[in-house]
């Protein structure tokens, strides 16, 4: 703003410049003509040109007398002209600083709106739903009464969203969005957490009762079939509940208890259940994991392992999937499958990606000075494609780390389509044009599969491994696997075949035309020192029918 008002002023400046120069130019045109003249006259009438000549042409001829007033005349047209000039130039540089003071206020305002907002159902997101309900805890301490969070879940949203496509589910979202406000109003914010999932915070109650008086609203309102072209569709939503003070005093604790109601709602085919202590019992694992996931990203108990990905028809290494592996101080080494869930269900997912980002595009980055040039493939969550911020977050890393964008690619499992798709689309494309690659993981056990495929820029599938295992005997899973792998040629997309575990899978595969894949049969996940020594000895090659030379004396962690 201040460089674009500077430029203004400037050219302001220059202007009036200007006109002050054409000004001087009249002046002296005017001077050297009465010069010019007065030289005439005087010879005419004198015969010759001489000071007496000069001064009596001067006193007698009138032209002369009239010619003399035009220097004052340019004079005061310069100056008056100038004036006028920097007064309008002066309040052009305002109205335009002004509007230009504007567009940025409402672009900024804009961009604020859209990181805080679902931007299909124009509902507030996580973000700003957990911010307000921090706000509203700050407020209620020391106060009387009660805060309460609801939480609502769209029952059998995949199979919806199977059936009848992701435009239609989309469109049903948006109504089940407006059904929702109708229930709600002020002071209470109504947020879409992701996917099916929606919340609605209130402040403050004097009991209980008002709350129960809300959801009978809401399970009246949705009540009423939804109607998508003519077709009626019956949708239902489980509801959990919790109030502060009873059922706990922070943020995430209100959250993960009335995620504990909607579980127990389900487990029971309720439709509305109020968090109890009793409750936790039927998931304590979770309950524990939900607690001490953020202390394990903070003091790292959380470990990156790396699967090696093999080009079958070489047997070369040509890349890794960086894996996640929580080291539990109670459960002892886990997957990622046993607690993404619970990052996602708590906010920490933004967190935890972070960490593996930055954890494994360090390690690649080593690799790389110590002659190891190969690709690292991440894992994103549903939730981490719509975080609009995460292309800037990616691009100061590739950037402090110095790691090529080309050697890095993001893999997303297929029910991202299902959260925002508008934002997704917005996020993978942001991604590709920093040359970064884009696969989908477990293809073909989603539900939106081939639809993406032309509205995205994807770089690559991977067949999902529950394929691969049964190759060997099901004919119907070999005819899929071979059908997806004409499919991916077709759009010219690489394949990944996940959960090679033998030599038949591998020759199967290979024949097949499969580019790559990665299992048992070539490594388990190994961590990062491993993988660089495995990487120049080639040691996990298939070196012999049935054998993995070298498998046998690392200790890994299985995928």
């Amino acid at each position: 703003m201040d460089n674009i008002k500077f430029s203004l002023e400037n050219n302001a400046r220059l202007l009036k410049s200007k006109v002050s120069g054409y000004a001087i130019l009249g002046l002296c045109i005017s001077v050297l003509a009465i010069l010019s003249a007065t030289l005439a006259v005087s010879y005419q009438m004198t015969g010759a040109i001489s000071l007496e000549g000069i001064i009596l042409a001067q006193k007698s001829n009138v032209a002369l007398i009239i010619l003399d007033l035009t220097p004052l005349v340019f004079m005061f047209w310069g100056q008056s002209l100038s004036s006028v000039m920097s007064y309008t130039a002066g309040a052009m540089v305002v109205d335009q600083t002004n509007e230009l003071r504007m567009q940025t206020s409402e672009l900024a305002l804009r961009a604020q709106h859209e990181s805080s907002h679902d931007s299909l159902t124009d509902l507030p997101n996580r973000v700003l739903f957990v911010d307000r309900l921090n706000q509203a805890l700050s407020a209620m301490r020391g106060r009387e009464g009660k805060l309460a969070v609801i939480l609502i879940n769209i029952n059998n949203f995949k199979e919806l969203n199977a059936g009848f496509g992701s435009y239609n589910a989309d469109r049903l979202l948006k109504q089940f969005s407006q059904r929702l406000k109708c229930t709600t109003d002020e002071p209470m914010t109504l947020a879409r957490l992701g996917g099916d999932e929606f919340a609605i915070l209130h402040p403050h109650i004097e009991t209980e009762k008002h709350i129960y008086a809300i959801v009978k609203k809401l399970q009246k309102a949705l009540a009423i079939n939804f109607v998508l072209d003519s077709v009626a569709i019956d949708v239902t939503a489980t509801v959990g509940v919790t109030f502060y003070p009873d059922h706990g005093k922070d943020e995430d604790t209100l959250m993960q208890r009335a995620n504990i109601a909607i579980y127990h709602a389900k487990q029971n085919n309720k439709e509305f259940v109020v968090y109890e202590s009793f409750m936790e019992r039927e998931c304590p694992n979770k309950l524990i994991l939900m607690s001490e996931l953020k202390k394990a990203i903070e003091s790292e108990q959380l470990l990156i392992y790396f699967q090696p990905k093999v080009e079958l028809a070489t047997g070369k290494i040509k890349g890794c999937e960086a894996l996640l592996r929580w080291l539990h101080p109670t459960f002892g080494m886990m997957n990622a499958e046993k607690f993404i869930p619970v990052a996602e269900r708590t906010g920490l997912i933004k967190s935890l990606s972070h960490y593996v980002l930055k954890q494994a595009i360090d390690s690649a980055s080593k690799w790389r000075k110590n002659g190891v040039d190969i690709e690292l493939s991440i894992n994103l969550s549903a939730i981490d494609v719509i975080d609009i911020e995460l292309p800037y977050t990616l691009e100061s890393l590739l950037s402090i780390y110095e790691f090529p964008a080309n050697l890095l690619k993001v893999e997303l499992i297929e029910s991202f389509y299902l959260t925002d798709r508008n934002r997704a689309i917005e996020v993978i494309n942001r991604l590709a044009s920093l040359g970064i690659k884009i696969s989908i993981d477990d293809f073909g056990t989603g539900y939106s599969s081939f639809i993406y495929l032309t509205e995205l820029p994807i770089n690559e599938v991977k067949i999902d491994k529950s394929f691969i295992l049964s190759l060997n005997e099901d004919n119907k899973k070999r005819s899929i696997v071979d059908a997806m792998i004409k499919l991916a040629g077709a759009l010219n997309l690489n394949v990944v075949a996940e959960g090679i575990e033998t030599l038949q899978h591998y020759t199967i595969l290979k024949t097949m035309g499969c580019k790559y894949g990665q299992g048992f049969y070539f490594s388990e996940a190994v961590d990062a020192d491993t993988l660089q020594s495995i990487v120049k000895s080639e040691a996990f090659l298939p070196q012999k029918p049935g054998e993995v030379l070298g498998a046998a004396k690392i200790h890994a962690l299985s995928n």
